[in-house]
């Protein structure tokens, strides 16, 4: 594999963060749940997931600006015959994490709560009351959670099984080492072959 056989660093780099963060954001729940309502540790999972959830509003736009117009844009690997469905599989996934973004927005404003980011600044909440229908609004969050990480995982497997079975090194393009000529992530060989 060459260097131009890879998404550039920005790319990759996005991606990786991109998954870390969805699964903080997915876990960080229920992590919470497993403490007392109004305790410190829960406050403070609560208080990162908020800042975060903020903060990774930000990176999925960036990420979708750097992706349009300045990613590096590689061809299908050799052999993908449904190269429009895993485009379509990430158009689907980058709709959903902007969804569950505003989801997440929306349901802590109609909690009346404020938008903390990190400490440094505060939005405060448009409604005047705790909204009727904020419920409805956090089973969506959590509907559209669950489907984004499910969709992910299927993402993932079958990038896997491109790489492991198919055999078309799919995983070196958003590999974080760069390329030395051969990926770090090819098995070893079982045949005896050289």
């Amino acid at each position: 594999m060459q260097e131009n056989d890879r998404y550039d660093r920005g790319t990759i780099v996005l991606h990786w963060l991109t998954a870390a963060i969805t699964l903080f954001m997915f876990v960080s729940p229920y992590i919470w749940k497993t403490f007392e309502r109004r305790t410190p540790p829960r406050l403070e999972i609560q208080f990162y997931h908020f800042s975060i959830g903020l903060l990774f509003g930000i990176i999925i736009l960036g990420r979708i600006f750097w992706r349009a117009n300045y990613g590096k844009k590689l061809p299908p690997p050799e052999g993908a015959r449904n190269y429009r469905i895993a485009e379509a599989m990430h158009h689907l996934l980058y709709a959903l994490l902007v969804i569950q973004i505003s989801l997440g927005i929306w349901t802590r404003f109609a909690q009346n709560n404020p938008l903390v980011f990190f400490g440094l600044f505060q939005v405060a909440t448009p409604y005047d009351g705790a909204w009727e229908h904020r419920q409805y609004l956090a089973y969506a969050h959590y509907l559209v959670a669950w489907t984004t990480v499910g969709l992910a995982c299927v993402h993932g497997v079958v990038a896997l099984f491109h790489h492991y079975v198919l055999k078309d090194n799919l995983l070196s393009r958003l590999s974080l080492g760069g390329s030395r000529g051969k990926t770090a992530y090819r098995l070893p060989n079982r045949g005896g072959e050289q």
